[in-house]
């Protein structure tokens, strides 16, 4: 061990180094040199690790069974590496199984629920991988149903979303997994950059930035294209505050430096916006964003006016669903 090291690795380090070396001189046949070597590499991995995952580290440190917590999603055991087979670790545990008890166990496993996937192949040992999974069918089939409706997400985006999702079930019920909502095409977003600009918003909002766009407009030729171009309003500065799904559509809801108060932008409308080095203006005294947003309607901004609809008790339901429940009925 080299006394440079830090501290915390040098003791973790010693902690492991009996089993370290054990396995090591194992696959290299005691091969001193190389072990400083091995050592130097693991301290300069350490060293490069990011501080988020140290930090896991030291808590599984403290909790030698981590591993078998539920929050693992899924176990592969290569059981010939130590006991030839599934049955061999079962006779190393005093256990009596013949294949055909064992098929009959594994496929009880999967009618239970249990996501067991079995590899034959002609002349090698089956392979059995447990594929756990924290959220059950109605779950991935609600989150199925809604990235396939969402708008913002590009159709092709949506498949590829929808198959990972599925992938999560299980081999045993991927099929099972189908968007259940039918959703014309042409209301679905064209380009991936609505996505990417979310994300960037969200990380000026992280790290206390401004941030620079442009705004985009039809013209004639149903074709977007930058709003004012060429002008000095081309360019818009604004301080996020926070982004927002109304209605399927994506906005951002921030401090406009051109308007001096809180605007709303459409995502979808907006070109990938840039971080500035200026921080955000704070929000205002006593702004409230979910205050805001249930006062705007349709995310438009504008003057706060309390007003009196007179309208057929047939559209009641449609008056509640669009206003809420906190309504006045006269």
């Amino acid at each position: 061990m080299k006394t440079e090291w830090n501290r915390e690795f040098a003791a973790r380090f010693s902690r492991h180094e009996e089993e370290l070396r054990r396995l090591y001189n194992g696959l290299y046949h005691r091969d001193l040199k190389s072990w400083e070597l091995f050592g130097e590499m693991l301290y300069r991995l350490w060293l490069e690790r990011p501080e988020a995952l140290k930090e896991l580290d030291r808590r599984r440190e403290a909790d030698s069974a981590w591993y078998k917590g539920h929050s693992m999603t899924g176990m592969l055991m290569y059981v010939s590496a130590f006991a030839g087979n599934l049955r061999g670790v079962l006779e190393k545990e005093g256990l009596e199984c013949s294949i055909r008890t064992l098929r009959r166990d594994v496929q009880s496993l999967n009618n239970c629920g249990y996501d067991i996937a079995v590899q034959e192949t002609e002349g090698m040992f089956t392979r059995y991988a447990w594929m756990g999974r924290k959220l059950s069918m109605p779950d991935l089939q609600i989150l199925v149903d809604a990235v396939s409706a969402a708008q913002f997400i590009p159709q092709k985006r949506s498949e590829e979303l929808v198959a990972e999702l599925s992938a999560m079930a299980g081999p045993s019920h991927v099929q099972e997994l189908k968007p259940q909502i039918l959703v014309s095409e042409h209301v679905k977003a064209k380009k991936k950059n609505m996505i990417y600009a979310v994300q960037e918003i969200r990380r000026a909002i992280d790290r206390n930035r401004k941030i620079r766009f442009r705004y985009l407009e039809y013209n004639t030729e149903k074709e977007q294209v930058v709003k004012h171009k060429g002008t000095e309003e081309e360019w818009y500065v604004v301080s996020p505050y926070a982004t927002v799904w109304n209605d399927d559509r994506y906005y951002l809801v921030g401090w406009s430096d051109k308007r001096e108060k809180v605007v709303v932008f459409r995502i979808d409308r907006m070109e990938v916006p840039r971080q500035l080095p200026n921080k955000r203006v704070p929000e205002p005294e006593g702004f409230d964003i979910r205050d805001y947003t249930d006062k705007v309607f349709r995310m438009y901004g504008g003057q706060e006016e309390k007003v009196t609809l007179r309208c057929s008790m047939e559209i009641l339901d449609q008056v509640i669903d669009r206003f809420g429940d906190g309504i006045e009925i006269k």
